[in-house]
């Protein structure tokens, strides 16, 4: 990607989103409220994203961009039509077996982002982001193992994809017979599919 001084800007305008203000039910005007024309700034901005990431079927490298700084979970949200789900969890606290995102990740995204607009940059494009508040975690398949873990009942978007990077990552760090045909599709089918017998 040439060009990355845009989404710097829109990735910024969306933490100027308060949520607070979109649930309440008091009649306002852009005119009369700074903060819901920073409301409507920022949904505009997901929408600029939503558009730059492309479709599901063929993201384009902007995409790719969005899932190192927001993370694949919100940035799969992007191309969801659902603004305001995307901008409230991006200003919210929230833990998931998916998403992990505070005030820690929403404070060092902000520092990458200041800093690529100070420098009116396009070539600061991190490689990865870690942040603090993932350090510690055990990430496969896109999942936080240890608050899986805690909260087994969430819903996995993927659960066959997330089975299967979960079994491979055991073949990797343990016993190779782990992922043999016979032992997935015995996991699989007896585990995960009991309905099937």
């Amino acid at each position: 990607m040439r060009d990355t001084s845009l989404v710097w800007s829109l990735l910024r305008a969306m933490f100027s989103y308060d949520y607070t203000l979109a649930e309440c039910e008091v009649e306002r005007s852009e005119d009369q409220n700074q903060q819901e024309l920073s409301n409507s700034l920022a949904r505009l901005s997901v929408k600029a994203c939503s558009r730059l990431a492309g479709s599901p079927d063929s993201p384009s490298s902007c995409m790719e961009l969005f899932s190192r700084l927001l993370t694949p979970h919100l940035a799969r949200e992007l191309v969801n039509d659902n603004a305001d789900q995307l901008l409230k969890l991006l200003t919210s606290n929230v833990r998931t077996p998916t998403l992990i995102w505070n005030n820690t990740t929403r404070a060092q995204l902000t520092e990458i982002l200041e800093t690529n607009l100070a420098n009116n940059s396009n070539a600061t494009v991190p490689l990865s982001v870690r942040y603090a508040s993932h350090t510690d975690e055990l990430v496969v398949g896109g999942v936080f193992i240890r608050v899986y873990n805690e909260m087994p009942s969430h819903q996995i978007e993927d659960s066959k994809t997330f089975v299967l990077d979960l079994l491979s990552y055991l073949k990797s760090v343990g016993d190779p017979s782990v992922c043999d045909k016979s032992t997935v599709d015995d996991i699989v089918i007896n585990r995960f599919c009991p309905s099937l017998h």
